[in-house]
């Protein structure tokens, strides 16, 4: 599905504008606030990931519910998907903070590098060196909720009921709501999953009635009051309202890309493939401009000339890491699916 793919580019752009108007905006590198309109709510594109990535799996799997022997290669290809990326981006960033390369906030003992590592948020509190991989410790705990389908629809069901019921009275009644698995994050992917359904369900004109109304929604319900992350992150009804915009995006996004086939821009389709490594390397490298803009060309480009520039170059070194790194590293790692027969003989499905 190409919209799948123009979407999740647009979302890492989003993701990209919010970062580099977080980081520019910070004292040590000269406060300087650019585009802060629309900038400072791009922190929505973590919002729509969720929701997008609810939606694949659960589309990409289907055929896979109730049947154990498919487990392995989804845990294979969930494994593959999230971490040898994410251990090189960690890895590149500790050393080029362990150098003084930007402001490390971070703590360099060893249980936290641990604990960062595996993505298993056993300590408490947990400082993350890469900050945005917070969110993939909400992905992972739904791809192993999600793996209780495999072995069983009917335990399946009851386990996602169960969770999806826990955080909205976590949140909503107030209880637990600061406990990642319980946080109203993690109803996104839920409400992603609804999507698939509706997907072969309606019309052309349906299908452009429902991007419409997300669309519009999610721009309303932003301007009005989403200001900042912080305001949304304790607002569970804020969130809901979100993840339910994002869906109607979402399917109405597929469904009219099936009544009507269309052909997006080729860079549009890059930047959906290389979304997540330009998730894992946009940050570091927009503190690293920042920090050069400070050492060597302090207040001489245009606010507004700094902040496209930087978000135009930490967008291409993802896309560059993508090409270079990340696609070799999977075609790599797919392949050596095919020499291990619990893994090669599951369906052939294509998660992300």
């Amino acid at each position: 599905m190409l919209s799948v793919e123009v979407l999740r580019g647009l979302a890492s752009v989003a993701v990209v504008l919010y970062h580099a108007h977080i980081i520019l905006l910070l004292p040590e590198y000269g406060h300087i606030n650019a585009f802060e309109a629309i900038a400072s709510r791009g922190w929505m594109g973590v919002n729509f990931f969720f929701v997008l990535s609810g939606f694949i799996i659960l589309h990409a799997h289907k055929a896979d519910i109730g049947r154990p022997a498919t487990l392995p290669r989804y845990a294979w290809r969930r494994v593959v998907r999230i971490y040898p990326m994410y251990w090189i981006a960690l890895t590149l960033y500790v050393t080029g903070a362990l150098v003084g390369l930007g402001h490390p906030d971070f703590s360099t003992k060893p249980l936290n590098l641990a604990w960062s590592a595996t993505l298993i948020g056993l300590s408490d509190p947990l400082q993350l060196p890469l900050r945005v991989a917070w969110t993939l410790f909400h992905e992972l705990a739904f791809y192993a909720l999600f793996s209780v389908l495999l072995l069983s629809r009917r335990w399946g069901m009851i386990a996602l009921g169960a969770w999806f019921t826990a955080i909205l009275a976590a949140n909503l009644l107030g209880w637990f709501n600061k406990f990642y698995l319980l946080h109203m994050w993690n109803v996104y992917f839920l409400v992603g999953m609804l999507v698939t359904f509706g997907v072969s369900r309606l019309k052309g004109w349906q299908g452009a009635l429902a991007l419409s109304l997300g669309a519009v929604g999610a721009i309303v319900l932003a301007a009005a009051g989403a200001r900042t992350l912080e305001f949304t992150r304790n607002d569970p009804p804020v969130l809901l309202a979100f993840a339910v915009l994002f869906a109607l995006v979402i399917l109405g996004a597929i469904v009219c890309e099936r009544a009507w086939s269309w052909k997006p821009p080729k860079i549009l389709l890059l930047l959906g493939s290389a979304s997540y490594s330009i998730y894992l390397f946009h940050s570091p490298v927009i503190s690293i401009l920042a920090q050069l803009n400070v050492m060597f060309i302090p207040g001489r480009l245009p606010p507004l000339a700094l902040f496209w520039l930087v978000v135009a170059v930490s967008t291409a070194v993802g896309v560059a890491v993508h090409l270079l790194i990340e696609r070799p590293l999977l075609q790599t790692l797919r392949r050596l699916e095919q020499h291990v027969p619990h893994l090669r003989g599951a369906l052939a499905t294509e998660a992300r």
